[in-house]
């Protein structure tokens, strides 16, 4: 609308740069990666097979063992 395009015009710094501003480089990154897997995994929870799932629910949770290990790491 007239008025939407309005409001717009008046938005001096867009939303999806203020919510990354003060933002750590590698947050931005990981929040990146989190979602292109989520894109990932969803695809294929249309579109793999029966192996094909128990492949990617391995790799699923062999990734999450992995990142506990980092966090537990000194």
């Amino acid at each position: 609308t007239a008025d939407g395009r309005a409001a717009a015009e008046k938005i001096e710094t867009p939303p999806w740069e203020e919510i990354a501003e003060g933002e750590a480089p590698g947050h931005l990154s990981l929040r990146a990666a989190v979602g292109q897997l989520m894109g990932a995994v969803a695809q294929s929870a249309h579109t793999a097979n029966d192996e094909q799932q128990a492949r990617i629910v391995d790799i699923v949770n062999n990734a999450r063992r992995e990142i506990y290990g980092i966090l537990g790491e000194d």
